[in-house]
């Protein structure tokens, strides 16, 4: 196997310039000849003498430099078949699945139209490389110019069944063009300017200026934890695992509590915080209970002396005190009420303390699978179930029967992604039966006629005989949070819409014309006073 060198190189075109080393041989080639003079100064640099030039598509940013430096050189010009009229000094035509060698090493073309009709991409298997061009510029701030979105996602199936351990290189970086772009915008912007002068920079030093990861490896497969599992620990379904402070159980052990709170409610639970809080502390986090719902906070404050401070202390065993011991300099917080309840105070306590103590490694990214949500949840209002998710989830193995039996007890074929605390993806499988459809929609209290004249497309299509789906989406605003540190969602959103539902970047909603309306067979009635 030959071992290539790679010289990689900014040009003045804002691409990146890519030399490929074949020590042996001295065989050298260029991807693409976007630039000649820069070209023909990195071959001077290293001492390489080109033989070919790989061109992955006709583009003048990409072809420009062909006919000087096929002068001054006279390497053999090598590019995809169906631009072959558009790409100047040409020799030699490739198509999908032609080889072809540099030195010692060789290189299998693959086809990835999009950006252009006849773009292709050069992968050398021994050495796990891939040059695309600009393959991966169309999906960034690029275009189909040519292509459509059909033959971006063929390509995009072609890279990705590359193994995973292939290195990529790209045509383009984006950084240097948006900040010239932007301060064309806003010249005057100070963090703008600076930023340009590092990119310029580290392009004259020939390094990336867009990283293409974190430098972060995250250990795979990513735990997984019941819905159940996750209320209980943390009090949510998004879990934030950068720090301890789990939630604990203290249910039976209150059962014969002589403390009437305890003994009363259906779900006791606490937290053990590392911290004797004061009476003033202890009164906002109260408040701040009270704002997620509960009727109080009871506490047991252990102070570093080992000494307890509790207005519940005198109504408790010696086995509940037992059961609630701290270490000392700690302050035990209980919640006791619905489990639902319970939940959402302890869980936002939790959030809020593991902030103000300093608890959150910033520096962790931990990810977890949730599963097995609920399938129904009760509406007290209604006095009906129904669906958590929607209406169409199937439920999880094990929980069919009970759709029927026992709704509440079932659970969902339904799962999320979450990092940090912040659900970046979900999804679900969906019914497939008819009968296990109806069965869903009987427990949502939908009579047959209401599920024939709401869902009737549906069944039939069921009835012909649909296959087992599911899948799964992510949320890119949602990826943008975590990566960059961000509490608000709306921050993240081009254009976010206030509590109002208005946009108040495009002024929407707004009044349209009567003719729009028209066009679109809507008519708009005054509301009744």
């Amino acid at each position: 196997m030959a071992k290539l060198e790679i010289h990689q190189f900014p040009t003045r075109s804002d691409n990146y310039g890519v030399l490929i080393h074949d020590p042996k041989t001295e065989a050298t080639a260029s991807i693409d000849a976007p630039d000649a003079e820069e070209l023909l100064a990195a071959l001077h640099e290293k001492g390489w003498v080109l033989t070919q030039i790989l061109t992955t598509h006709h583009h003048h940013d990409h072809t420009a430099g062909n006919t000087i430096v096929k002068r001054m050189t006279g390497c053999t010009i090598i590019g995809p078949a169906r631009e072959a009229g558009s790409i100047p000094g040409l020799d030699v035509e490739v198509k999908d699945g032609d080889t072809i060698e540099i030195g010692g090493a060789k290189a299998r073309v693959i086809e990835t139209p999009g950006h252009t009709k006849g773009h292709v991409s050069y992968y050398f298997p021994e050495e796990k490389l891939v040059f695309v061009g600009d393959t991966l510029f169309s999906v960034g701030c690029g275009k189909l110019l040519e292509g459509d979105a059909k033959m971006m996602w063929t390509s995009l199936k072609k890279l990705m069944a590359l193994p995973p351990d292939t290195k990529l290189y790209c045509g383009h970086e984006y950084t240097n063009n948006n900040c010239r772009f932007a301060l064309t915008v806003e010249p005057e912007n100070a963090a703008l300017q600076q930023r340009a002068k590092e990119v310029d920079q580290l392009r004259a030093a020939g390094k990336p200026t867009l990283p293409t990861t974190i430098g972060i490896e995250l250990e795979t497969p990513f735990p997984r934890m019941t819905h159940a599992e996750a209320q209980s620990r943390y009090g949510s379904d998004k879990p934030d695992l950068r720090f301890g402070l789990e939630i604990e159980d203290a249910t039976e052990a209150t059962r014969a509590s002589q403390f009437g709170v305890f003994a009363n409610a259906k779900t006791v639970r606490f937290i053990r915080a590392p911290l004797a809080f004061s009476r003033a502390a202890l009164d906002r986090l109260e408040a701040f209970a009270k704002e997620w719902g509960a009727k109080g906070l009871a506490y047991i404050v252990v102070a570093e002396d080992g000494e307890t401070r509790s207005p519940i202390g005198k109504f408790l065993s010696d086995e509940e005190l037992t059961a609630f011991r701290a270490e000392p300099g700690s302050t035990v917080l209980f919640a006791a009420d619905e489990p639902a309840a319970v939940a959402r105070v302890l869980g936002a306590l939790r959030l809020h303390l593991g902030r103000e103590l300093g608890l959150v490694d910033e520096d962790a990214w931990r990810f977890v699978w949730i599963t097995d949500f609920p399938l129904f949840e009760w509406d007290e209002e209604a006095r009906r179930w129904k669906a958590v998710h929607h209406p169409f989830t199937r439920p999880a193995p094990g929980s069919e029967e009970l759709v029927v039996s026992d709704p509440g007890a079932a659970a969902a074929q339904a799962y999320d992604l979450v990092v940090n605390g912040i659900e970046i993806g979900g999804g679900s499988f969906r019914i497939h039966e008819q009968e296990l459809q109806a069965q869903v929609f009987a427990a949502l209290q939908l009579t047959e006629e209401e599920q024939r004249r709401k869902f009737g497309f549906l069944l039939d299509a069921l009835a012909m005989g649909a296959p087992p789906h599911g899948g799964i989406a992510f949320g890119i605003e949602r990826m943008l949070m975590a990566l960059g540190r961000e509490p608000n969602l709306r921050d993240m959103i081009a254009f976010p819409k206030n509590q109002a539902g208005v946009d108040p970047m495009s002024g929407a909603p707004s009044e349209v014309e009567e003719e729009l309306l028209e066009e679109l067979g809507i008519q708009l009635r005054a509301q009744p006073d």
